[in-house]
């Protein structure tokens, strides 16, 4: 008898690391889904805009990233409409719903009409769809990760939080390849359409996924005390965090790309791609390294490499080392990326979790990361160097949210 019962503790205990691989595995797969939708929007904006547009609105690239940012300032409200549902309800409605949204909004997007057969309301219609992903965006990021490391447990945050990471990475880094292969002669004018409905259609795959996962067991710990975080630390630490992350990756990843091809031609997206790929593998060396060694040390001095190396990494593109200035920006940035969803997860209880770190981040990030392939085409019309301002005062918001990490109060946790 207590062969057998050992046997069925053992099958038990199996049956349920299924349960914690598969719904850890969806969750991120649908992280990965999101972002490729996410940010091909991003990254086609100037093809978007000339098919769309033709010409109706001036410089179509500039408009296009006129809407991105309008559409950005929506991602705070679907960060704390979904992080409540997600606190209140449970994360996996939360991570659910911003699946759906997403999906929807693609789709609507690749069989969007142009401006020539339904004149403004084509603009109506796509910066609608654009704020459905931005507000999906906006709940799933830190949702999923936050997900992820209540399954994990504490000791491997930060292993979840670089693996969190890497999927969302990777979803940008298909997303920049669609954009690659779609620039194809072959596939013009209405490639990019199919970019669009293909990363919808395969969403609603994700969308059934979700459906069947699993709360991790850290969403039912609760604090030793009521705890209601009345401190400013926190919150200024996750919106400091998340507008150097999102001003940073926009400014290497997008604006300084797009840059690139005007000089280099459609090449360029291919190396592009190339360093997603180095990006995904540095933000997991990283989260590993801090289970190991002291998050903010190593986040804030990576960071403030940043701040120091942007102006000359700026110079040696400028020199024709593209390869070389991207490596040092982009291992940087992944230092820094890596293990902050762990240092974010740290400030707040189950309890308000997901609900203030999404709105937070996407403060930060809406507000700062959208506004930085604009405002930097605007800059590099003043002076080539000017864009390297931006970045240095993208990484020193970066710094500010680890330095309020720091002064963050410490919660104690019931056994």
């Amino acid at each position: 008898m207590n062969f057998l019962c050992f046997e069925s503790n053992s099958l038990s205990i199996s049956l349920m690391d299924i349960k914690k691989i598969y719904s850890s595995f969806w969750t991120l797969s649908g992280s990965m889904l999101e972002y490729y939708d996410y940010m091909l929007f991003t990254y086609m904006i100037p093809v978007i805009s000339a098919n769309l547009f033709g010409g109706h609105f001036g410089d179509s690239a500039e408009f296009g990233y006129a809407l991105m940012l309008i559409a950005a300032l929506f991602r705070p409200l679907g960060a704390m409409a979904m992080g409540y549902i997600g606190d209140v309800f449970g994360r996996k409605k939360a991570l659910f719903l911003s699946i759906v949204l997403i999906s929807f909004a693609s789709m609507g997007i690749g069989l969007l009409p142009s401006y020539q057969y339904i004149g403004f309301s084509t603009v109506i219609l796509l910066l609608i769809f654009r704020v459905l992903q931005a507000m999906s965006a906006g709940g799933d990021l830190n949702g999923s990760a936050i997900f992820l490391i209540e399954h994990f447990g504490e000791k491997r945050a930060g292993l979840a939080s670089g693996v969190s990471w890497a999927f969302v990475v990777f979803g940008m880094a298909l997303a920049s390849l669609a954009n690659y292969v779609i620039s194809k002669p072959i596939f013009q004018p209405n490639g990019w359409r199919w970019a669009f409905i293909i990363g919808g259609s395969i969403g609603f795959v994700g969308m059934l996924a979700r459906a069947m996962i699993i709360e991790g067991e850290g969403f039912k710990k609760t604090a030793k005390q009521n705890y209601s975080p009345r401190s400013w630390y926190p919150y200024l630490s996750v919106i400091g965090i998340g507008a150097g992350i999102g001003g940073m990756y926009y400014y290497s990843m997008v604006y300084c790309f797009n840059f690139l091809k005007q000089s280099y031609g459609n090449q360029i997206l291919y190396y592009q791609t190339l360093f997603f790929v180095f990006y995904a593998a540095v933000v997991v060396v990283s989260g590993i390294l801090t289970d190991y060694f002291d998050i903010k040390k190593v986040m804030f001095f990576s960071v403030l490499a940043l701040l120091i190396l942007a102006f000359p990494c700026l110079l040696l593109i400028s020199y024709g080392y593209i390869i070389l200035s991207q490596m040092i920006t982009v291992c940087l940035l992944g230092i820094f990326v890596g293990p902050s969803h762990n240092l974010t997860f740290q400030l707040f209880p189950p309890k308000y979790r997901y609900r203030y770190i999404s709105l937070c981040y996407g403060i930060g990030t809406s507000i700062v990361g959208s506004a930085t392939p604009y405002l930097c085409t605007k800059f590099s019309q003043l002076n080539y160097f000017a864009p390297s301002l931006w970045m240095s005062f993208c990484a020193f918001l970066g710094m500010l949210g680890v330095y309020f990490a720091k002064k963050s109060p410490t919660i104690d946790y019931e056994d």
